[in-house]
């Protein structure tokens, strides 16, 4: 019966047309689409993508995100680690490219690799400072990529907020969310730094 529905026309028809909307949709929720290639890993598991992080929190205790450009949440600066980068340089590279952020790395509170999403870990570092240190109006990003509707290079990151856990609740994506709020990691870093 199943090879008669897959030889129906309309059938293959309806399945394509079902995969393609599957693809739209997945943009719309917390589910990257991951490209998995051969690795080193053991035969049936892929070694799981890397991005780094800074969990950059001022006096109030409240923790610097940046609007993730044609997204609706806001996000760390944060990004998958280069060939022979260590997950430090990378989350400094990160903090730079898309906050205009420099830090020197005796600042930096390694907070270790956590599970993020599935094939995807992060590895996160905390650093203390100060609004007036961290000023939001000088805080800019020099990442860009090629908009997937216009095709014009715009900004990763277009705009910049200190916020508190309320309202970190609403602005982060939902595995963020999951990691920094519900599993404790940000009260955690926030214990750990010195500001």
């Amino acid at each position: 019966m199943l090879r008669s529905i897959i030889e129906n026309k309309n059938a293959r028809a309806l399945c394509r047309a079902f995969l393609s909307l599957a693809g739209d949709l997945r943009g719309m929720y917390d589910v990257p689409v991951q490209q998995t290639t051969r690795r080193s890993a053991p035969i049936g598991m892929t070694a799981n993508q890397l991005s780094c992080g800074l969990l950059v929190i001022n006096e109030c205790g409240a923790l610097l995100v940046g609007h993730s450009t044609g997204a609706a949440h806001w996000d760390l600066p944060k990004g998958l680690i280069e060939a022979g980068e260590d997950p430090m340089t990378c989350a400094l590279r990160e903090a730079r490219e898309e906050f205009g952020l420099d830090f020197g790395p005796e600042r930096l509170i390694d907070l270790g690799r956590h599970a993020y999403y599935r094939g995807k870990d992060l590895h996160l570092f905390a650093v203390g400072t100060s609004s007036a240190e961290t000023r939001l109006e000088l805080c800019h990003c020099i990442s860009y990529f090629e908009h997937y509707t216009t095709g014009q290079r715009v900004p990763e990151v277009d705009d910049f907020a200190w916020a508190d856990d309320a309202q970190l609740d609403t602005m982060l994506a939902k595995s963020m969310r999951r990691l920094l709020l519900d599993k404790a990691l940000l009260s955690r870093a926030r214990n750990l730094v010195r500001i």
